[in-house]
């Protein structure tokens, strides 16, 4: 495998990190069960909290991501956005 081909780590281990938060915001919006208890279980504040460190991550990074880094996380960001607002709807 050439030099240039490798994959960085770096890049991996964002978006291990990227999916890890949208992984605990599913869960906590309900989408997902719990993985230690296998139960559903909703908490739109431990939600919003865990998009809003995204959202931190986005701003401290800024300039220091790739093209396809970026985009990656602002799509998950989107999303994640899109599911809360949806969820928070739907609890009044």
């Amino acid at each position: 495998m050439a030099e240039n081909s490798k994959p960085d780590i770096n890049s991996l281990l964002f978006a291990q990190l990227v999916i890890g938060f949208q992984a605990e915001v599913w869960q906590h919006l309900g989408k997902v069960a719990n993985i230690l208890t296998g139960r559903i279980e909703k908490n739109l504040e431990l939600a919003k909290n865990a998009i809003d460190t995204l959202s931190m991550l986005e701003v401290k990074t800024q300039g220091n991501l790739s093209e396809n880094e970026l985009i990656f996380l602002r799509q998950i960001l989107s999303r994640l956005r899109l599911d809360y607002a949806e969820a928070e709807k739907n609890s009044d």
